[in-house]
């Protein structure tokens, strides 16, 4: 089996799991964060479920609808969770211009994106996504920059938590994780695409280990 196939298996099953338990979260605390991160879980677990498409697509102009599509579904996945951070650093920005940033972004990749269309293949077991040299670059901005600042977000607050200072610890170290492998798989050599998958898998092992042992807790 395709190890990117699996990668991004294992990484939308994470999403999954980790946005229901946001969402239990909120039903029981109602707490408006717990709803963001598990939306944001949502959303990008979709867009992963979007890369296991592309690669069991044969190339084409399907394959290539579908890698757009998971980059959609990437980064609108941010708007909510970068709302969470907003709210966690007392900011004095409104939501409304979160979603104008978000909504820009997309707006921008899919304007440079949609001319200049991916081509991904497979290769050796892994996507090729074949982005322009341009494409990679913006692609890969975006998302170290959201991934980053919320990783920031997480981190910075660890001195004022009294407890959970260990699973915010890991959820930052995931994100910052998680920023650089998303860059890295959108790269066309073998050594960049290999090392974005096993940084992704280290990313999405880390939420599933703090939440598994979360929700086994008492």
């Amino acid at each position: 089996m395709m190890f990117s196939i699996v990668v991004y298996a294992f990484s939308a099953f994470v999403c999954w799991y980790s946005g229901r338990h946001f969402f239990r979260a909120w039903q029981k605390r109602r707490q408006q964060s717990h709803w963001e991160f598990g939306m944001f879980f949502y959303w990008l677990a979709a867009g992963l479920l979007a890369n296991v498409l592309v690669g069991v697509s044969a190339p084409g102009l399907l394959a290539s609808l579908l890698q757009e599509l998971s980059d959609f579904l990437t980064l609108i996945s941010f708007g909510f969770v970068l709302r969470a951070c907003i709210r966690f650093q007392n900011l004095s920005v409104s939501f409304g211009v979160v979603n104008a940033v978000i909504l820009i972004s997309v707006l921008a990749r899919l304007f440079i994106g949609v001319p200049h269309l991916s081509n991904p293949v497979v290769q050796g077991g892994l996507i090729y996504t074949r982005y322009s040299f341009l494409v990679s670059v913006v692609q890969g901005a975006l998302i170290i920059v959201f991934t980053l600042l919320v990783a920031v977000t997480l981190l910075s607050n660890l001195k004022n938590l009294q407890q959970k200072k260990r699973s915010v610890l890991l959820l930052g170290l995931a994100f910052i994780l998680g920023g650089v492998g998303g860059a890295l798989v959108g790269m066309n050599d073998f050594v960049p695409i290999l090392a974005g998958h096993l940084l992704l898998s280290a990313c999405f092992i880390l939420p599933f280990f703090l939440i598994t042992r979360v929700s086994s807790e008492p």
